[in-house]
């Protein structure tokens, strides 16, 4: 399975958080499959919909929160909230340039839910922001504070 192949390179780093998406049952199976998973990870989730998100980490993990968002395709936004005090949030918006607007929506939604929640919090997932689009923030505005990464990688 495609999805898998990188275990190897995550078991090696061992990273402090996994945030993945695009994630179906297998490969949700698949990880807690993974001995070094089993012994030192906690997952936001051991059963998912369709291409759901899911959060792992070694790190004590105090909450896990969902935030639901309008969609026609499952999609959610996980959080885990860690006793660093660091809170964590991945989330897979709508796909297709014909759902910009459906996107922007979604946005609206979750970009005020993390910030009245969380002082400190990190938002990472598969954003299906359009490469010659710029980033905006749900009012529209440009992106304060909000990076791609593929542009760094």
């Amino acid at each position: 399975m495609d999805a898998l192949r990188g275990l190897a390179e995550l078991e090696r780093r061992r990273p402090d958080v996994i945030a993945l998406q695009e994630v179906t049952q297998a490969l949700v199976d698949g990880l807690l499959a993974e001995p070094w998973i089993q012994a030192a990870y906690q997952v936001s989730r051991r059963e998912v919909l369709g291409y759901d998100v899911v959060i792992l980490s070694p790190l004590p993990i105090r909450r896990i929160a969902e935030v639901e968002l309008l969609t026609d395709m499952h999609r959610r936004l996980v959080v885990a909230e860690l006793a660093c005090g660091l809170a964590v949030a991945t989330g897979h918006l709508e796909s297709t340039g014909e759902e910009a607007r459906v996107r922007a929506a979604q946005l609206g939604v979750l970009q005020p839910a993390l910030a009245e929640r969380y002082p400190d919090v990190v938002l990472v997932g598969d954003m299906n922001f359009q490469p010659d689009a710029p980033i905006r923030s749900a009012r529209g505005e440009p992106g304060r504070g909000v990076n791609d990464a593929l542009a760094f990688i």
